[in-house]
């Protein structure tokens, strides 16, 4: 439980550093396209948000063993498109606001997916490591050897 708590953590701590890094990149080019400050923090708050669900999403999608590719990907793009038009605005002013969004949910997409593969292939790793272990099959071996002894003695036959 902590572990799964520890995950979730880091991915929004994931999400908050690449809204910082969105911040300092926006700080820099201030002058040069006249931001505010209030714009640039409601840049970064909107890449926290739409980085938290782009993580939480990749991860689920590269930890999946279906083919969910083919479906979430278009209601992803779908979504997180409908919802930045519809939030935060089709002005000119919200351009950047817009820009963020989708800049910073598809990239953090793709972290969420690679995370979650990376996950999916430790825990296969893992099965395929237990699946030839020594001590398993040693324990395998012993269960059996007492179900077949138990029949033997019951008189119940081979137990195929």
């Amino acid at each position: 439980m902590l572990a799964a708590l520890a995950k979730a953590g880091s991915l929004f701590l994931l999400a908050i550093v690449f809204a910082v890094l969105i911040y300092s990149v926006l700080k820099l080019f201030q002058t040069k396209f006249e931001l505010t400050e209030k714009e640039i923090r409601i840049c970064a708050a909107i890449a926290v948000v739409f980085g938290s669900l782009a993580l939480a999403a990749g991860v689920l999608l590269g930890a999946s063993r279906e083919s969910a590719a083919d479906a979430l990907i278009p209601a992803l793009i779908t979504f997180i498109g409908g919802i930045a038009v519809y939030l935060i605005g089709t002005t000119a002013a919200n351009v950047l606001r817009i820009g963020v969004s989708v800049v910073c949910f598809s990239f953090l997409l793709i972290v969420g997916t690679t995370l979650g593969y990376y996950e999916r292939y430790e825990s296969d790793l893992q099965a395929l490591e237990d699946q030839y272990d020594l001590r398993i099959l040693k324990w395998k071996a012993d269960v059996e050897y007492r179900i077949n002894t138990y029949r033997k003695n019951k008189g119940l036959g081979p137990a195929f």
